[in-house]
């Protein structure tokens, strides 16, 4: 059985590159929303920690991987398949729990109803659960940049805890503005600023194509497609042996 298996399996791999090796003109079409959308995320998460900036092409080796224009209606609406029946991706990029509002830049306003149906949506929306899934995250202090810094003034019976809290700030904040702080004097002047714990991008994983195929495809889930980071990888090397 394990070797049928692995014969239909190498069947199925044969086929579909044999799609990509014929692949024609018409698998470009994608190309300038492509380099238009990873620049966008790019530049807004160049000042994230050891971001080296996502490759365009190898979100076009994904769309290669996931559709071609042979599936017409996929490849007309949703070319990166995210948002398809029985697909959490989309849910969870949009969702505001697993880190996809840091990930997205401001100025893309996608929607589920968008990324079903139309196919720069669905790529943005595709581009952006890859970079969640291949983030890290953490919590850190943000101080709030609107705000001013202020004064306070210790009183009987205060703790740097008690401070942050009156002034709508953290301890980290209180210790950053007013270093070497470590007992307090009733009477003692502190600087504070409105600050708060939130979640940060803290790093990156390696966007390798065994890591992209764990993490994207099937939402990091053992049904996901065994072959993504093989063909992921032959698609690639197809892109660039066409001088892309």
């Amino acid at each position: 059985m394990a070797t049928a298996a692995r014969g239909s399996s190498e069947e199925g791999f044969q086929k579909w590159k044999d799609g990509i090796d014929r692949a024609s003109g018409d698998w470009n079409a994608y190309d300038g929303i492509i380099r238009f959308i990873v620049m966008d995320y790019n530049q807004h998460l160049a000042d994230t920690p050891r971001f080296n900036g996502l490759d365009w092409r190898i979100v076009k080796a994904m769309l290669w991987t996931e559709t071609g224009p042979h599936a017409v209606e996929s490849w007309r609406r949703r070319p990166l398949r995210i948002g398809v029946s029985g697909d959490p991706g989309l849910r969870a990029l949009l969702g505001g729990r697993e880190g996809g509002d840091l990930v997205m830049p401001p100025s893309l306003r996608i929607s589920f109803n968008s990324a079903q149906q139309i196919a720069r949506d669905n790529l943005a929306a595709g581009v952006g659960y890859l970079l969640m899934r291949m983030a890290d995250f953490g919590f850190a202090t943000v101080p709030d940049e609107d705000a001013a810094i202020s004064e306070f003034t210790v009183r009987r019976g205060d703790s740097l805890s008690k401070i942050a809290t009156a002034c709508g700030s953290t301890i980290t904040t209180l210790q950053k503005l007013n270093p070497g702080t470590t007992t307090l004097q009733q009477g003692q002047v502190l600087e504070c600023q409105k600050a708060s714990v939130q979640k940060v991008i803290t790093g990156w994983k390696t966007f390798d194509y065994r890591t992209i195929a764990r993490r994207y495809n099937g939402n990091g889930d053992p049904k996901g497609d065994p072959l993504y980071a093989r063909k992921l990888e032959y698609a690639m090397n197809a892109i660039r042996s066409r001088g892309q």
